[in-house]
């Protein structure tokens, strides 16, 4: 079994698509992991694989930890937990102005963007980052519950990070 959390638009094919969102079209189970567990959905070592895309940014982060801890006990042995959030650092030293250096940390929010502008008109709060990572603090938080690092790299101005539950 494999989990795409916080799918958005991004369906997968083989994947249990899980997003807040009812109305998107690829949308194979409504859960809103930041005040809905897990553990409710999924037993214990069932799942091989979480892709969390794009999604970590927009809890705050005792949140984040709880869907960590969640994950790694619904992942089976061996299993990976692939994460892409915002890198604070890569940002923050960037070149890029500072209002897109806000939005990037930030969020889209109800700034009008190219994809999703009615979603973002009914729901901006789907679109605020509630915290930034790190490589380090991302590493710190996942290694103290139990995974291990694979990889990490910055990719643009995100950090994409793959875990294993040993």
């Amino acid at each position: 079994m494999k989990l795409n959390i916080g799918c958005g638009n991004d369906y997968r094919a083989d994947f249990i698509n899980i997003d807040i969102d009812s109305n998107l079209v690829h949308t194979d189970l409504v859960l809103d992991i930041s005040n809905e567990d897990l553990l409710d959905n999924f037993q214990e070592n069932s799942v091989d694989q979480i892709l969390a895309l794009d999604i970590i940014e927009h809890l705050y982060r005792w949140q984040a930890i709880q869907v960590f801890h969640n994950c790694f006990i619904i992942l089976q042995k061996n299993g990976t937990l692939t994460i892409r959030v915002p890198d604070f650092e890569r940002i923050i030293t960037s070149n890029h102005t500072n209002d897109k250096k806000i939005q990037l940390l930030f969020g889209g929010q109800d700034i009008p963007q190219t994809t999703n502008n009615d979603l973002r008109k009914k729901n901006p709060e789907f679109f605020c980052h509630r915290y930034a990572w790190t490589k380090k603090s991302l590493s710190i938080e996942l290694q103290s519950i139990g995974y291990q690092i694979i990889s990490q790299e910055t990719r643009n101005t995100n950090i994409i990070l793959k875990s294993i539950k040993l």
